[in-house]
């Protein structure tokens, strides 16, 4: 295949898997819309179809930092359960039950930590970027 049918065939696959979208925004929308794109590196179009897409699925668009925080956030709770099951091995090794109710506790009050967290820092982004000229 010579490049000239190799270019025409990649367009025409290229051509039936994509869709080419024009927008006309006013331009402080525009202004708007490219700052909170480069605060989360990425260009405005790229930016607006993740954003669009998570719309229509029904999800929120998590932005990269609170996503990396989250993640450290997984880890750490991770460690905290093969810590838990530590415990539980050790009880079951010694037959001699820990305080259970304690460890409960402690876990639904990590629980609603993170969830706090998770919400609060959600709503702060939002706030921030609605609040933005």
């Amino acid at each position: 295949m010579d490049r000239k049918d190799y270019i025409k065939a990649y367009l025409k696959d290229y051509r039936s898997r994509t869709k080419c979208v024009n927008l006309a925004i006013p331009m402080a929308d525009y202004r708007r819309l490219e700052r909170a794109a480069r605060g989360e590196g990425k260009k405005p179009t790229q930016f607006l179809v993740e954003i669009g897409i998570a719309q229509i699925d029904k999800a929120t668009y998590v932005p990269e930092a609170i996503s990396r925080e989250l993640q450290s956030l997984r880890f750490l709770i991770r460690n905290v359960a093969n810590n838990l099951n530590q415990i539980a091995h050790h009880t079951n090794t010694v037959k001699r039950a820990a305080d259970e109710r304690s460890v409960l506790k402690e876990l639904k009050a990590l629980e609603q930590l993170v969830q706090d967290y998770t919400l609060g820092k959600l709503r702060t982004a939002r706030d921030h970027k609605e609040h933005e000229p």
